[in-house]
């Protein structure tokens, strides 16, 4: 099984890039699933829900045991997945262990340390499979939060956007290390979304989507 995580900061696009490419690889035969993380109406994903809720904006934890939350998430969900799903050929992630490197290194301000500590409670310790891809969706915080606020109500808080979503100092740094990881991961590639002021079409960044895709997916 081929697996495909899809990353960036909040409003870059991922969802309808998955939905895209979910029907292309299912055109061409293979057989897709696609989960997003969190699961929020999991026993962890209901937590990381009241975290992100912008009532609870008081409610803080410290950026390991946030980490933990995450991974949990994650673990649960692909243990229930396995065992429902044992035939698919391509998984496509919607956020994986990327993400949680990324947004708990800039709570806790240790970038050596923590992304370290991450990556081995995710892939070592809880023993989640690495991406054979992972597609960073890059995109201007000024044109990603145009995007955000044209979602509408999430059902996991009570407004239509997070206070993460509208963090502009915290959406910025996190751009800058997901374009950090894109250079020093081997399996990770940044599609840059935008030309100039203005994001590009869906259609365009589908098209560097399967092209990077296809390096490791055959669509003969």
């Amino acid at each position: 099984m081929k697996i495909i995580s899809f990353e960036g900061i909040d409003g870059t696009g991922k969802t309808t890039q998955i939905n895209l490419l979910k029907d292309f690889l299912i055109i061409h035969n293979y057989k897709v699933n696609v989960r997003s993380y969190p699961v929020y109406e999991s026993f962890f994903g209901k937590e990381i829900g009241i975290h992100l809720s912008s009532k609870d904006i008081k409610h803080n934890i410290d950026a390991r045991s946030m980490a933990l939350w995450y991974a949990m998430d994650r673990w649960k969900d692909r243990k229930d997945f396995i065992a429902t799903n044992p035939d698919t050929d391509i998984l496509l992630l919607n956020r994986y262990t990327l993400s949680n490197m990324v947004y708990q290194v800039i709570r806790a301000g240790e970038p050596d340390n923590l992304a370290g500590w991450v990556e081995e409670l995710e892939h070592g310790v809880l023993e989640l499979p690495r991406p054979d891809l992972y597609l960073i969706f890059d995109l201007p915080f000024e044109l990603a939060l145009i995007n955000n606020e044209g979602k509408g109500k999430r059902d996991y808080i009570d407004g239509e956007v997070d206070k993460y979503e509208k963090d502009i100092k915290l959406q910025t740094t996190a751009r800058k290390l997901y374009r950090e990881f894109g250079q020093t991961q081997k399996n990770a590639v940044v599609i840059d979304c935008y030309e100039k002021d203005r994001m590009l079409p869906i259609e365009k960044i589908a098209d560097k989507v399967k092209k990077e895709v296809s390096k490791i997916i055959s669509f003969d």
